[in-house]
């Protein structure tokens, strides 16, 4: 069962209600689901989620867009969101908690001790955190926002929340349900706000716009329960660099649950703000680090065979056959300590080490040997 926080209500004053569907309500009006962890989610059996797309039926945009800002660098953490980073880092939100990452269908392990709230040089104690899980995903590293997108810059999220479903009007908004089942999904939307704090972090707003927006986008999309940590990415003139993650969503006054209305908006932790803080962290070398990177029960430069130094970017070494990551004897079980024929990360080989011989299963041998020879030379 997943932990669940408790909404956070701001009320609006009564002269600030919705206009209609092409009038924006001001954010103090909303009734903020800062989790993004649906309270009715802890019945349902654990699945990949998506956003909530606007275009089509609602069921596409499940497969890397042909300009991909970073699809396959979504993680899995407890149905909930992530983003890949480098090093083994994925980035979430704080709220969603440690727990094994799944990236393109792979299960790791996290590394213990590894998550972390964001150090932020802010002073304030934003909804983000860095989870370290363990091995290598092959994946390149994402870069990071160096400032915030401008008003009306157009982003691409791709996060793990509740996918569409039919649609509905409600006090004159248009919009949709939600819906099962559940899939990785992108979509796109627009900077509202490029700066506004909320639950103490620096964020940005994107708002769920109506097909006759001027602002609409051709994939419109809200973050839905789920996408807590999901990914926000902006294209520069030098390529996608991860923007924001998502933490929060807005409802109306007494909005139906399980709805996303035109006018809603998606809260995104502004990834520039705490790009230092980020690095801080995650350009620490393994073996510098303070963590048990390949759980051997060893940490760091000096404590660790595989670390040839505090530099050194592994706790692994390709030098050591029961430190190197690799099943050298392809029994299934590798390095120290999985592997019992592994006494330590400096022992020689994987291997069973080969019997030696007694001096009587010596002597036998010879003798055998010897008599098979003399009874072929007499033929």
């Amino acid at each position: 069962m997943q932990s669940k926080s408790p909404p956070v209500r701001i009320e609006r004053p009564e002269h600030m209600t919705s206009q209609g569907p092409n009038k924006r309500p001001r954010f103090i009006g909303y009734l903020l689901a800062l989790t993004l962890t649906l309270v009715s989610l802890w019945m349902q059996p654990p699945q990949a989620m998506a956003v909530l797309i606007d275009s089509g039926d609602g069921t596409g945009n499940v497969t890397a867009p042909a300009n991909d800002p970073g699809f396959g660098h979504i993680a899995d953490i407890k149905g909930l969101a992530g983003v890949y980073l480098q090093n083994g880092w994925v980035l979430t939100a704080y709220h969603v908690g440690s727990g094994d990452i799944e990236l393109n269908g792979v299960t790791y392990p996290s590394v213990p001790g590894s998550f972390q709230r964001v150090p932020s040089s802010q002073g304030d104690t934003p909804d983000l955190a860095l989870i370290k899980l363990v091995g290598d995903s092959g994946l390149p590293p994402m870069s990071l926002a160096t400032q915030a997108p401008p008003t009306n810059a157009e982003l691409t999220l791709i996060g793990n929340g509740r996918s569409r479903g039919t649609a509905l009007t409600w006090s004159g908004l248009g919009g949709w349900n939600y819906a099962y089942p559940f899939v990785k999904r992108w979509g796109t939307n627009r900077i509202d706000t490029p700066s506004i704090t909320l639950s103490d972090t620096e964020s940005f707003t994107l708002a769920f716009d109506a097909p006759n927006d001027p602002t609409y986008t051709t994939h419109e999309a809200i973050a839905t329960v789920g996408d807590s940590g999901g990914g926000v990415f902006h294209e520069t003139s030098t390529g996608w660099v991860l923007a924001g993650t998502m933490f929060a969503t807005s409802k109306l006054q007494n909005q139906p649950a399980s709805t996303a209305l035109y006018t809603n908006v998606t809260y995104a932790a502004d990834i520039a703000t705490y790009r230092a803080d980020i690095l801080s962290v995650i350009s620490v070398p393994d073996c510098a680090n303070g963590l048990d990177d390949d759980l051997d029960g060893q940490i760091d430069a000096g404590g660790d065979p595989g670390c040839d130094n505090a530099a050194d970017a592994s706790e692994q070494s390709s030098a050591l056959k029961c430190d190197n990551g690799i099943d050298d004897d392809t029994d299934g079980l590798i390095d120290y300590p999985n592997d019992p024929y592994c006494t330590s990360s400096t022992t020689a080989s994987e291997a069973p080490p080969v019997p030696l011989l007694n001096g009587f299963s010596a002597l036998f041998v010879s003798l055998s040997l010897a008599a098979t020879g003399f009874r072929k030379a007499l033929g």
